[in-house]
């Protein structure tokens, strides 16, 4: 069993806040609904969280101003009552603005 995340690139632009994060949850290759929750790495501090679509596909927008030194860590959980796999963690995440640029120092 496989359980990966590929991030997607952006199309429409947030207003107000820019700043996103969006992906897919994957499963052997194929998109599974999951839970996903974003925490800041260096404090454990919930920032924010959602259920995918059955497409696997999620995304988060007007996320807070995010710097390098406050990376996020990226949890995906399996909530399913027959679901067996483990969750899937991803460290040091860092959102993107509209036009794909990184947070800055």
């Amino acid at each position: 069993m496989i359980l990966a995340t590929k991030w997607l690139p952006h199309t429409l632009p947030s207003l107000q806040r820019p700043h996103r994060l969006k992906g897919e949850t994957l499963l052997d290759g194929a998109p599974v609904r999951r839970r996903v929750v974003v925490r800041n790495r260096r404090t454990g501090d919930y920032i924010i969280s959602t259920v995918t679509q059955d497409d696997g596909k999620f995304e988060f927008t007007r996320l807070p101003e995010q710097n390098l030194a406050t990376p996020y860590i990226v949890t995906c959980f399996d909530d399913a009552p027959t679901g067996f796999g483990n969750a899937m963690v991803f460290d040091h995440v860092y959102q993107v603005d509209d036009e794909g640029n990184p947070p800055q120092t």
